[in-house]
């Protein structure tokens, strides 16, 4: 299983892959921060597919371009999840992402 996330842009998104189909996904458009909404986004998706953080095998997150902040933000909590789960993570081209 996959979760993935992008901060790249005004806009913040959470996903959940498993075997290579969509479990979840989010958009979120809302004017809070995305220190605000992605911790409890991804909370929320692990709660709606029922899977417990510590069963994701990779985590992804965009690395860029986009927002100076909001790119902080997710690869510290992209740090976090690998530190505190001991999983692997790959970085995304926003651009990559996009197409």
């Amino acid at each position: 299983m996959t979760l993935a996330f992008d901060t790249s842009s005004r806009t913040a998104a959470v996903a959940i892959l498993r075997d290579n189909v969509i479990s979840y996904d989010v958009i979120i458009n809302v004017d809070l921060n995305h220190s605000e909404v992605l911790l409890p986004a991804i909370e929320q998706a692990c709660k709606q597919t029922g899977i417990q953080i510590t069963e994701i095998d990779l985590f992804a997150s965009t690395i860029g371009p986009g927002s100076f902040t909001g790119l902080r933000i997710g690869a510290s909590t992209l740090k976090g999840l690998m530190l505190a789960t001991g999983k692997p993570a790959v970085g995304i081209s926003s651009l990559a992402a996009v197409a």
